[in-house]
């Protein structure tokens, strides 16, 4: 998976998205919808952020 292939592909679009189904009037299937893309973006987002540790605890160790 790669974020090109995301709904939400980037911080932005995550930050705005999340205060769109929080703070605006939107439909329950839309917030749904806005929260199955928010946590396969986090999933990919975290996935990297554990590559980066891992690789960086190889440069220490």
């Amino acid at each position: 998976m790669k974020y090109g292939d995301l709904v939400i592909a980037n911080g932005a679009d995550a930050s705005l998205s999340y205060y769109k189904s929080h703070f605006e009037d939107v439909p329950a299937k839309e917030k749904a919808t806005i929260r199955e893309a928010l946590e396969k973006y986090c999933e990919l987002d975290t996935y990297a952020e554990i590559i980066l540790v891992d690789k960086l605890n190889e440069i220490v160790n």
